[in-house]
């Protein structure tokens, strides 16, 4: 692929073999035992998988977000679990430590998540808080030279087994998102907080959800992570590259679904003849594969442009919300060709079918990327909005053109013109 080292894409080679050999066989034992063990982790860490995004100078292999996302993708065909916690170590469990640690934070723990001694975990979702950040309502108070929080966190992924939580509090509840959130980092065994029960969910075996408990936890200034009350946006700059890493695992996830149907079609007997001979099975897959590459491309767009420093709010979301809705219908397509199989708890795809769910909730439900890119739509087509003088100089030509296409009604109704002069309004 263009722009892309030869030694990554050898990186991802390497891994497409390492997810069909010896990976994706530990399937069965974690789904029956809900259990990733410490000794497959610790062999996926020994390749340098939790290291991908952190920088070569905290010992990380420097990957940027397009070259962790192709490997992103085939890890993803591995066990849910395994991609979980690699996930978590590249995305929201290391990039708030990046982006707003102080060096000696980042020299004391990034090593560490790149070996995968140790693993990040990412807690902001509370009862009443899932998409919605703004109504962080767990507090963090400053008291005595400490910041003390209180609270409740849900659905927190990894929490029984992190090493290093980073935990968005508000410091300024008034203030809400403008200038009240902060985010702290807080270790394992802090004195306060504890995991209170582990929440039992569908799917997604091996991983733990658990609600965490914070009761007047001691947190030393140091760990205050990026500006005072300015958490929200270090939040959405982790959450714009975790939705487009999201969509790899919406990619690696229908893929997979897809060539176990691509393979299964054609030793299926029906009628007298293999179901890969009928057209319509023909139609659904070349369907099918026509939606996972169109994901893929929009992953990657979203990708070069948070690579290039730019910002990429509207195309993460364009892309996490595609990926996850479409390639759903991919899972679908290939249990419903399975048949009876597909349903059954004895073969992969009905794990498939029960994990791929979750995504179209995970980094902001498919409601809020509609949100989102609504918001972000709707700027560069008001001339007020206008992030620049050229977008701005478009909305304003489409504001001319609605006005042209509308000034046969001008002595019926007042549309409200502002921008179709006189000459133009009698063409």
């Amino acid at each position: 692929m263009d722009g892309v080292r030869s030694e990554v894409l050898e990186f991802v080679e390497e891994t497409k073999r390492y997810v069909y050999e010896e990976l994706m066989p530990l399937e069965d034992e974690i789904e029956r035992t809900d259990y990733l063990p410490p000794e497959v982790i610790a062999d996926v860490a020994k390749r340098g998988y939790f290291g991908m995004t952190i920088p070569k100078e905290y010992g990380g292999l420097g990957f940027n977000l397009l070259e962790t996302c192709m490997v992103l993708e085939q890890i993803h065909k591995a066990p849910l679990a395994i991609g979980y916690v690699v996930d978590l170590n590249n995305g929201i469990g290391s990039l708030a430590i990046l982006h707003g640690g102080s060096e000696e934070l980042k020299r004391e723990y990034l090593p560490r998540l790149a070996r995968g001694e140790i693993i990040g975990v990412f807690a902001m979702s509370e009862p009443q808080v899932g998409s919605d950040g703004q109504g962080i309502s767990t507090r963090a108070e400053w008291r005595d030279g400490y910041w003390v929080l209180n609270g409740f966190k849900y659905w927190i992924t990894w929490a029984e087994r992190g090493d290093v939580f980073t935990v968005a509090a508000a410091t300024d509840p008034g203030k809400g998102a403008h200038g009240g959130i902060s985010v702290f980092l807080v270790p394992k065994g802090t004195p306060g907080m504890r995991v209170a029960r582990r929440q039992k969910m569908m799917g997604n075996a091996g991983i733990d959800e658990s609600v965490l408990v914070f009761e007047d936890c001691k947190i030393p200034a140091e760990n205050l992570l990026g500006e005072l009350g300015w958490g929200f946006r270090l939040l959405m700059r982790t959450l714009d590259e975790g939705r487009v890493k999201c969509c790899a695992l919406a990619i690696g996830y229908a893929e997979r679904a897809w060539e176990l149907a691509m393979a299964y079609v054609k030793r299926r007997q029906a009628f007298g003849q293999r179901l890969a001979d009928f057209q319509g099975i023909q139609w659904q897959l070349a369907e099918a594969a026509t939606t996972i590459w169109l994901s893929r491309l929009a992953m990657y767009e979203a990708a070069r442009k948070i690579d290039r420093g730019e910002f990429a709010a509207k195309e993460a979301a364009m892309a996490k919300l595609y990926s996850t809705e479409a390639c759903q219908h991919v899972v679908d397509t290939a249990v419903q060709l399975f048949g009876a199989r597909g349903y059954c708890r004895d073969y992969p795809l009905e794990r498939i079918y029960r994990n791929y769910r979750s995504l179209r909730m995970v980094e902001g439900t498919s409601e809020i990327q509609r949100r989102i890119i609504w918001k972000q739509m709707s700027k560069l087509y008001d001339p007020e909005c206008a992030p620049d003088e050229q977008t701005r100089e478009h909305a304003i030509r489409v504001e001319r053109m609605l006005e042209r296409a509308l000034a046969v009604d001008r002595p019926y109704q007042d549309w409200g013109f502002r921008y179709l002069d006189e000459v133009a309004a009698d063409d």
